[in-house]
């Protein structure tokens, strides 16, 4: 999987609409303590990796649709 697979849109200040191909976009928000990650999109590339690029803090994860594609990047983070 290309290191460009995933592409992260700054949308203010620690708040990042992550692309994958396609239309299918997460949500991470950094906060001072930990971030949070809205869905996991398509589970084909290393989200997990990726958002590890983008923070190094404890990170929670919260799904807002319970689809087969979202559990299974879901896999990643726990």
């Amino acid at each position: 999987m290309s290191d460009t697979y995933y592409k992260p849109l700054k949308i203010a200040e620690n708040i990042y609409h992550i692309y994958e191909p396609g239309n299918v976009y997460t949500t991470l928000i950094i906060g001072e303590e930990k971030a949070l990650l809205i869905d996991t999109g398509y589970g084909f590339g290393d989200l997990a990796a990726f958002v590890r690029t983008l923070t190094d803090k404890p990170l929670e994860v919260v799904l807002t649709q319970i689809i087969a594609a979202a559990i299974m990047n879901f896999r990643r983070f726990i």
